[in-house]
């Protein structure tokens, strides 16, 4: 009996305790989140802050994660570049379509019209938010071009509705939670990404056994 709840006591505080190592990832993913908010302040970095972020967390998913800083930061300038031209665009798209449907409802259209045209631009605007969803988790995930990214970020979106429907259950999730509970707004983007991470590591592995 003895020996049994010795064995038990050295399990529990044994490092390579599966608990121990899911804390272990959860403290990576806080601390990097706190890094992506740090990197992301000038805001024209903020893409390549988060493909960093995804960059780690996929390999969390893989358990083939290194030290955080180094990870963090090895990935942010390996992919500055493109992340940034992508996270450019989606701001300016995100921004036209914002405007289009503000502007949908001052103009003076008669009311069936009117509805018509939000709800157009509420499919395009959905798609458009499904396929960024992808972009900066496949780009840390297969760092190809910026052209391919969109193209395949848009294919893998629309190809798994339920899955991507999903990731966004889980950001808006997360979002409320940042939005009620402002303390942990830091914490929430890491938390979001890792969760997620294992969602579209899922997708992307579909992928890669097609090839």
């Amino acid at each position: 009996m003895g020996g049994r709840l010795s064995d038990c006591v050295n399990g529990m505080f044994d490092p390579e305790n599966r608990f121990w190592m899911f804390m272990e990832k959860v403290m990576n993913v806080l601390f990097i989140s706190i890094l992506w908010l740090v990197c992301s302040l000038p805001i024209i970095t903020m893409g390549a802050a988060t493909v960093a972020v995804f960059q780690f967390t996929l390999h969390q998913v893989r358990n083939e994660e290194g030290y955080v800083w180094k990870s963090f930061f090895k990935a942010f300038k390996q992919n500055f570049r493109s992340a940034t031209v992508l996270w450019l665009m989606q701001i300016i798209v995100g921004t036209f379509l914002l405007y289009d449907i503000r502007l949908c409802f001052q103009i003076q259209l008669p009311w069936i019209l009117q509805m018509l045209i939000f709800i157009v631009l509420a499919c395009v605007s959905l798609l458009w938010l499904l396929t960024v969803l992808y972009i900066f988790p496949l780009l840390s995930f297969f760092q190809i071009p910026v052209k391919k990214t969109l193209v395949d970020s848009f294919i893998m979106a629309v190809g798994n509705l339920p899955v991507s429907f999903m990731i966004l259950l889980i950001y808006a999730g997360f979002t409320v939670l940042a939005w009620t509970r402002p303390c942990t707004a830091v914490f929430c983007v890491g938390l979001a990404v890792f969760v997620s991470s294992y969602l579209f590591h899922f997708v992307f592995s579909r992928y890669l056994c097609l090839k």
